[in-house]
């Protein structure tokens, strides 16, 4: 984005941490450091890719991994090559359309009977302008206890689905669509791996085996929000951080979480378009007025900082 390239700094962050002076110190993988009297946190909620119980060491990767290295101009697939994508969700419908892109062969296995095509993985209740505004008062009712909100997430959100417009893409392409398929067991032999099933079908010999099973929620795992659970301990239920009403960390921690990580405090929509939406309104909302003061002028970075925490 030309607007925004300016303002960009590559890097991989590993550690926020809160600084005294109302400050927030970001370490990079590098070693550099950035301090800013506010940051913004707009990552997902898992901590670690959730792999199946049967996936050994050296036999497949995860999707995030994949999907890193081609970020990076890495090669992730040969042409011909035969790659199993296990999984039944729109990432498992991606991997096959970047294998197939490359020249490979990409065989897609669903445990349930039949891939679940859906424009959102979301109870559409919590979508609908009739009935989105009840559910999301219920959802933030004083009353509602962050267990109570962890299990309305969990019965909101039903499990991976494809778009229409992704079924439509395996339908027309070159992938093969396995469902009804439990995976029990894989292994690598003479350079190959086999998958062999619940029902004792082997399927193989395969080149490269992806998981498309998601991530696990757990801030309280992930080496980003370690600092801040060590110096400012918050509430994680359910791999989820109970944040303040603002979507800060805490009260007086000028660290926003946005997205999907701050699920607890937005619902169960946090994960899509809507919920980044009301979560970056809802954050840029508390230091707006600070922020465009202390670019007048009008306002000291203290000053400006007092304000914000007042209007937190």
């Amino acid at each position: 984005y030309p607007r925004v390239r300016g303002c960009v700094t590559e890097g991989v962050v590993d550690r926020v941490d809160r600084l005294d002076g109302n400050l927030v110190r970001v370490r990079l993988a590098t070693g550099e450091t950035l301090v800013a009297r506010r940051v913004v946190l707009a990552v997902g909620p898992a901590a670690a890719p959730r792999l199946p119980d049967w996936a050994a060491p050296g036999l497949g990767a995860h999707a995030w991994d994949v999907v890193a290295a081609a970020a990076r101009g890495e090669p992730v697939v040969e042409a011909g090559d035969r790659v199993a994508v296990v999984g039944g969700g729109l990432t498992s419908a991606h991997l096959c359309f970047v294998a197939e892109r490359r020249g490979a062969k990409p065989t897609l296995l669903a445990r349930r009977r039949t891939l679940r095509v859906s424009q959102y993985d979301l109870d559409l209740a919590w979508l609908g302008w009739r009935t989105r505004p009840g559910k999301i008062a219920r959802f933030l009712s004083k009353r509602a206890t962050p267990e109570d909100r962890l299990a309305m997430l969990r019965a909101a959100r039903r499990g991976g689905s494809v778009s229409p417009e992704a079924r439509r893409g395996l339908d027309r392409g070159g992938a093969t669509v396995l469902a009804d398929v439990d995976v029990v067991y894989g292994e690598v032999d003479g350079g190959a791996r086999y998958l062999d099933t619940a029902e004792g079908d082997r399927l193989g010999p395969f080149d490269k085996v992806w998981y498309a099973t998601g991530g696990a929620p757990g801030v309280a795992a992930s080496p980003l929000f370690s600092g801040l659970l060590a110096d400012r301990p918050v509430a994680v239920v359910g791999g989820y951080p109970v944040l303040h009403a603002s979507l800060r960390w805490d009260a007086d921690t000028p660290v926003y979480v946005v997205g999907a990580a701050a699920a607890l405090a937005l619902g169960p929509d946090a994960l899509n378009l809507a919920g980044t939406r009301m979560s970056s309104c809802r954050a840029a909302s508390v230091f707006r007025d600070s922020l465009r003061a202390r670019c007048l002028g009008s306002l000291s970075a203290a000053d400006a900082a007092a304000a914000e925490l007042v209007r937190a």
